[in-house]
């Protein structure tokens, strides 16, 4: 059988041969229905072939040539051209998914080496048009075996196929060239193979280069897809390599795409432009005469920045600045403002009681105009953060200081009101570090004072009081307060200052008296120690000997009054704390061990002067302090200054025959038992020496 020496495979059949056996008789009829038979069988072991792991992908290799026979053989040519015939038709081509569907020859297609259509896996850069009629074949497949069935019917990709699939995959939702930025090698890949494709001479392929100018390929940083066909389309860097900030009309490549070697290649192919420092500039400029225009970029942080970097070295500092917005935050949502108009507080961590520090939701200059300052060349990163700053500072006006009153001067400022709510342990420092810059505005208007004497303040306690019933804990006031007047467990409303006051720094803080806090050891500061006492003391029973000190406190009181310089204020006053507390001590019965020995407070209306120690519908308290303190180291002149204190400055009253009369009524009322208690007030009505006019209004 010389004419089969180039067959692949061997065939068993009953030919019919010549005589001499040495060939195949090519007219018998028998011999000719052979063929198809033939290629029948041969496709089918193809078929069986395609259900083995590897030879599915290597059956091609026994394929019978034409060059393997006789070229004047028609019958064993015929066999070739049947197997060929039967082979374009069956479905014999594995695709890249066990899921698909097997595929003719004639329904796929072999990749070319070059351009290359392949990632680094060897898989298409792009997915397949319809999944279920696939094109692209597995990637089990040599290419030297694919080579065989290009004499069979295998097409080769073109460049009309690869931009199809390229324009199939950018509507998909999980498009490969949208969402893939991950992958650095396949972006290469891909724009390798689309700048091949858009430099080709339009005599090469004619629509090619205007086909992929048409697609969307050019991300801009706004995250939307445009082609280059859509107008002009820029570099996101200028040729200085500055940062073109958005919203200016110049849609910019995504920052992230730029920066890939080739991928900037292909968009410069692509029609991409790169524009000049000077040229963004004035663009930025003429964009802040339209500040509704402006505030729609939502990147202010931006367009300052390009500014700071790229502004001439003979350019003077603020110039075209005035119309500048800034973007703030206010605690709610981000704001658009003109620091030339409305206050931006820069956030200074530095400072103790900036904005940073305090926290404020306020008019605050967003976190990151300063969380990365911009660097410029030659500078460190904390030489550029100063250098930031000031520019900030000094050419846009954002603020370094909080306001003590507000930008149109009628009230205190928001800042100030937030400090004082929610951070009291900061308030009176943040006070004493503004006062010097606003102090005068706040002493010139009686409304700013009264709104901040009504605010309260901590004191040290932990109680929270107005600022006009504090007192200033200079070393003075409290020891003079703790050595001659107030046991441990009394507290005065001293101040709850950030610092510990000494001769050094009580100047500092002697502002303080504009807003009616007590700084000296005056009437007021004597009174607030009389007022912890009494809050001490209610309900208890009180050794006599300790509370000589209230007798030396009413002196006091009664010495500072007399050498007052405006005795009627201070009159009215004393009159007025003593109507408004109970401030006048009434000491229990000390022998007794009832109700009785327990110490009171009253006011001046409770009581009476010159009167008997049993009286009970009021306090005869000149009595019952002699009564307790005459035993005691106290001068009679203590008791006198107190006497004249109660009568004259208070007012309070002497006994006169009424009061035997109300004594006479209260016993009445209480049910009084005590008989010689109440035949002791008609003995003592009896001995009053009446006048006409009395003894008429008596009877």
């Amino acid at each position: 059988m010389q004419r089969l020496t180039q067959t692949k495979f061997l065939i068993h059949s009953d030919f019919v041969i010549t005589a001499d056996r040495g060939d195949i008789v090519t007219s018998s009829l028998r011999n000719q229905g052979l063929r198809e038979h033939i290629a029948n069988t041969f496709m089918t072991a193809v078929r069986q072939m395609c259900d083995h792991a590897q030879l599915r992908f290597q059956w091609m290799r026994f394929l019978p040539q034409a060059a393997g026979c006789h070229t004047s053989d028609k019958l064993w040519n015929e066999v070739v051209h049947l197997i060929k015939r039967q082979a374009l038709s069956a479905q014999i081509m594995v695709p890249p998914l066990e899921s698909q569907p097997r595929r003719t020859i004639t329904e796929v297609k072999q990749f070319p080496k070059t351009p290359s259509f392949l990632d680094q896996h060897g898989d298409p850069l792009f997915e397949d048009l319809d999944p279920e009629s696939p094109v692209y074949l597995s990637r089990s497949y040599q290419d030297t075996d694919l080579d065989i069935l290009r004499n069979h019917g295998l097409g080769l990709f073109t460049i009309q196929d690869m931009i199809d699939r390229v324009k199939a995959d950018l509507p998909r939702t999980f498009s490969k060239m949208k969402y893939n930025d991950l992958d650095f090698d396949w972006h290469s890949r891909t724009a390798r193979l689309l700048k091949y494709l858009a430099l080709l001479p339009p005599s090469f392929e004619p629509s090619c280069s205007q086909q992929l100018r048409s697609l969307q390929l050019i991300p801009l940083g706004d995250w939307m897809w445009v082609s280059s066909s859509e107008g002009k389309i820029y570099l996101p860097t200028t040729s200085e390599g500055v940062k073109i900030p958005p919203g200016l009309g110049y849609p910019t490549v995504r920052l992230k795409a730029a920066e890939h070697p080739d991928r900037r290649d292909l968009f410069l192919a692509l029609g991409v432009m790169v524009a000049k420092a000077e040229e963004i500039r004035l663009s930025i400029l003429e964009s802040y005469k339209k500040p509704k225009n402006l505030q729609r970029t939502g990147n202010s942080v931006a367009l300052l920045q390009f500014l700071y970097l790229t502004q001439p070295k003979d350019m003077e500092l603020g110039s075209d600045y005035t119309m500048v917005v800034v973007e703030a935050l206010n605690g709610k949502s981000p704001a658009f403002l003109a620091p030339s108009k409305v206050d931006v507080y820069l956030s200074d961590d530095a400072n103790e009681y900036g904005p940073i520090k305090l926290g404020l939701k306020v008019n605050f200059l967003a976190e990151h105009f300063l969380k990365d300052p911009p660097v410029k060349s030659g500078e460190s990163t904390a030489t550029a953060e100063a250098a930031w700053k000031s520019w900030l500072h000094k050419s846009i006006g954002v603020r370094e200081r909080l306001r003590l009153v507000s930008l149109d001067g009628s009230k205190i400022s928001d800042e100030v009101l937030y400090v004082a709510e929610h951070l009291p342990e900061r308030f009176l420092g943040l006070l004493h570090h503004l006062w010097p810059y606003e102090g005068e505005k706040v002493q010139a208007s009686r409304d700013l004072c009264h709104q901040l004497e009504a605010l309260p303040v901590l004191c040290e306690g932990g109680e929270k009081c107005v600022l006009p019933v504090t007192i200033l804990p200079t070393p003075q006031l409290k020891l003079l307060a703790h050595r001659q007047y107030l046991r441990l467990d009394e507290d005065l409303r001293f101040l709850k200052l950030p610092v510990t006051l000494a001769d050094g720094n009580i100047s500092e803080w002697t502002f303080l008296k504009n807003l009616n806090v007590t700084i000296d050891d005056d009437l007021e500061f004597y009174m607030d120690m009389l007022e912890s006492i009494a809050d001490g003391s209610v309900g208890r029973k009180l050794n006599p000997i300790p509370q000589s000190r209230i007798l030396h406190l009413y002196k006091a009181m009664h010495e500072k009054f007399i050498a007052s310089a405006s005795p009627e204020k201070d009159r009215e006053y004393i009159r007025f704390s003593f109507r408004a507390i109970p401030a006048i001590y009434v000491p229990g019965n000390q022998e007794g061990d009832g109700d009785d020995d327990i110490c009171c407070w009253a006011t001046p209306e409770d009581c009476l002067l010159d009167a008997p120690a049993d009286l009970l519908h009021r306090y005869p308290v000149d009595t019952l302090y002699y009564q307790v303190f005459r035993d005691l180291p106290v001068a009679a002149g203590d008791l006198g200054a107190v006497k004249l204190l109660f009568r004259d400055t208070l007012g309070i009253p002497t006994l006169s025959w009424r009061d035997y009369v109300e004594e006479l009524r209260f016993l009445r009322d209480e049910k009084c038992s005590d008989f010689d208690l109440i035949e002791a007030q008609y003995k003592r009505l009896r001995d009053t020496r009446l006048d006409a006019e009395e003894t008429k209004e008596l009877r």
